[in-house]
């Protein structure tokens, strides 16, 4: 798995513009949307300093953002869309169009000063790369990912905790191949591919080759332990 980038420490240094205190903190209306904006803000940055970039899909899945309870009545990528609007509309940042990878192009932000404007041309010029994975090494985001490549949104701050204890504890491989096997048995649930995982560490891999066309059979979980998350797909 990446690694994961450096947890900030106490005592870290953030710093904010001046028009965020006048301009935009009067009109924030809950401790939510504060914290959003300042982790964006502050994640923007921290890449900047690097010639990094911070896309879209980034944003939505930084740790930090992750681990807020957003309530039943809004979402997580509803109050980043919130955000987002909110903070280039006051002009701290702004965006533009980048190819993210193989993917389709995507939004990547900088903040609205000389650096971020710098880097913004370095990068319309070619000075620096234009590819920016979502698997940044700083981000250790992986699987992140694969939860969303094959089940969907990352629901909430259970799961998203939940998704990163499974990553310290299991080999990337297994993470994989066990999202591979939701996939291949068309049950993509988190249940089922925790389910995977805990059998494995429990009682070994078995005559499971770590391939995914490696089971004795495609029924394989149908009448297993497994089973009964199977059947109530």
């Amino acid at each position: 798995m990446n690694k994961s980038r450096r947890v900030p420490q106490q005592g870290d240094r953030l710093e904010i513009s001046e028009r965020f205190f006048s301009e935009v903190l009067p009109t924030i209306t809950n401790i939510l949307e504060l914290k959003t904006s300042l982790i964006i803000l502050n994640e923007i940055g921290i890449q900047q300093r690097d010639d990094q970039f911070l896309s879209y899909s980034g944003v939505t899945k930084l740790e930090q953002l992750l681990l807020l309870e957003t309530g039943e009545n809004q979402t997580l990528v509803q109050l980043v869309d919130l955000t987002l609007k909110k903070l280039t509309q006051l002009g701290l940042i702004f965006s533009r169009l980048s190819e993210v990878g193989p993917a389709d192009p995507e939004e990547i932000y900088f903040l609205d000063d000389l650096e971020g404007h710098t880097l913004s041309e370095n990068l319309k010029f070619g000075i620096v790369s234009p590819n920016i994975t979502v698997d940044n090494p700083k981000r250790g985001a992986t699987i992140f990912d694969l939860y969303e490549n094959v089940i969907g949104v990352i629901p909430g701050a259970q799961i998203a905790q939940e998704l990163m204890e499974a990553e310290k504890t299991y080999p990337a491989e297994w993470l994989e191949d066990a999202f591979d096997e939701a996939v291949v048995q068309d049950v993509r649930r988190w249940a089922y591919i925790r389910a995977i995982l805990a059998s494995w560490s429990n009682e070994g891999r078995g005559n499971y080759d770590g391939k995914t066309g490696g089971r004795n059979s495609e029924n394989r979980y149908q009448s297993g332990k497994y089973g009964k998350i199977v059947r109530s797909k």
